[in-house]
């Protein structure tokens, strides 16, 4: 993967509230069309999506993110939930999917 000599943590925008606002949207996706669906299979889907992204994140992703940025990503990562926004980025959470900005 190619990445940049010099990165740095986007944490604006969508990215200050959700770290991974890509797989919460197909978490969010696959959740809703197995609820749809809402048979057995889909229902293990859903189950099991969540895990597997979970897993890839923390055994991939953060790793090299930690490696990268080091103790600026720890904190951001304290700060900033994964998939679900808190309670109080809510407001910015809908005007984001509503503005798109």
């Amino acid at each position: 993967v190619y990445h940049p000599e010099e990165g740095k943590i986007i944490d604006s925008s969508i990215y200050s509230i959700l770290r991974h606002p890509v797989y919460a949207g197909a978490l969010r996706v696959g959740i809703g069309l197995a609820l749809l669906n809402g048979n057995a299979n889909a229902i293990a889907f859903a189950i099991l999506l969540p895990l597997g992204f979970i897993s890839w994140i923390r055994l991939v992703e953060e790793k090299e993110l930690i490696e990268r940025f080091g103790q600026s990503y720890l904190e951001y990562r304290k700060r900033t939930p994964a998939f679900w926004p808190r309670l109080r980025g809510l407001g910015i959470f809908f005007k984001f999917l509503i503005t798109g900005g």
